[in-house]
């Protein structure tokens, strides 16, 4: 069972977390706002999984190396809005989900060496829940947008 305090403290950081990311999502776009998004993900992932002091200092690097190769399968199998032609459209999203389908198969042995099987499957969980709240947010900020390019504006 939880501790009280540990309880408190997940809430606060929970809390915390939760106003940090838009914050972050109002900054300018620059070189530090996938560094930051990283760090939230991981004080999150660190904070879910309850990872020791050793736990956390040995899955960071790996969690770090996941993130950069899972964004460049993303970045160079990303969709082109212009591109009109739906079958291509259809292959390339296909195609990045099975290469991160694969990336996510290759880095269950690293983090096993880490994590318990339990916390390599809460992982995965959480890094899922991460990624739909991240992609509900820009749905969100581009209904935003559009209601105020047509002078709507949009209650907050």
């Amino acid at each position: 069972m939880i501790h009280h305090t540990t309880k408190h403290r997940l809430l606060l950081f929970i809390l915390s977390l939760l106003l940090a990311i838009p914050m972050a999502a109002q900054r300018p776009h620059n070189g530090n706002v996938q560094a930051r998004f990283f760090e939230a993900k991981a004080s999150e992932m660190c904070a879910k999984l309850l990872l020791s002091p050793e736990q956390k200092e040995k899955f960071l690097p790996i969690y770090k190396a996941y993130d950069e190769e899972m964004r460049a399968v993303w970045t160079k199998y990303r969709v082109d809005r212009n591109c009109t032609d739906s079958m291509e459209r259809t292959k390339m999203r296909l195609t990045r989900q099975a290469k991160s389908q694969e990336l996510r198969l290759k880095y269950v042995d690293k983090f096993s060496k880490v994590l318990t099987a339990e916390q390599v499957e809460k992982f995965y969980k959480t890094e899922n829940d991460i990624q739909q709240r991240a992609k509900h947010r820009k749905e969100q900020r581009k209904v935003g947008n559009a209601g105020r390019l047509h002078g709507n504006r949009q209650p907050k």
